[in-house]
């Protein structure tokens, strides 16, 4: 993090209007997390649509300058991408819902991974086995509560990127305060 001293010259005023812009967006996000999530999908939804669209014109382009496999490949590509945001984005409790799941399962994943670093691995102290240990055990717990309640692990994490956002906008407007002292 940047002290006082590196931020001679710089304006007040930017960190003020970004931390209290970082403070509303993220009061916003605590207010209708619904919103949020339904939001991200789509976003996520139109992003594939768009990438579909022009791996196609890609893959047509290829066609053209006579590389007609790379051409059908892509052009398979973006049809399968535009299919499947087409899908998505008329189904966002899914596509949200499937994002989650998949959350929960690299969470178990991770753990299973640090269990096994945990009795397997030969340079660690006693103090980083308990360590690892711990972790391992609030990954299985969180990626099985994940699977076992999607939506509140969907809402859990919308409150912790609005709560996360909110306290970089007061440290912002604190960081304004120590500028130019």
């Amino acid at each position: 993090m940047a002290n006082a001293q590196t931020l001679t010259g710089v304006d007040r005023s930017y960190f003020y209007w970004r931390g209290a812009l970082g403070i509303v967006v993220g009061v916003l996000i605590l207010a209708w997390p619904g919103l949020t999530v339904l939001t991200l999908v789509t976003l996520l939804c139109i992003w594939l649509l768009l990438v579909g669209a022009i791996t196609i014109v890609e893959g047509v382009a290829a066609a053209v300058h006579h590389d007609i496999w790379h051409g059908l490949a892509s052009v398979l590509v973006g049809v399968v991408e535009l299919g499947v945001g087409a899908y998505l984005i008329q189904r966002p409790h899914v596509t949200a819902l499937t994002i989650v799941t998949l959350l929960g399962l690299v969470f178990i994943l991770q753990g299973a991974v640090l269990v096994f670093k945990t009795f397997f691995k030969a340079d660690m102290s006693g103090g980083q086995r308990l360590l690892s240990l711990v972790l391992a055990v609030l990954s299985f717990v969180a990626g099985i509560w994940i699977w076992r309640y999607p939506v509140s692990g969907a809402l859990a994490a919308v409150w912790l990127i609005g709560l996360y956002i909110i306290a970089s906008g007061a440290l912002l407007i604190a960081l304004g305060a120590e500028a130019n002292k």
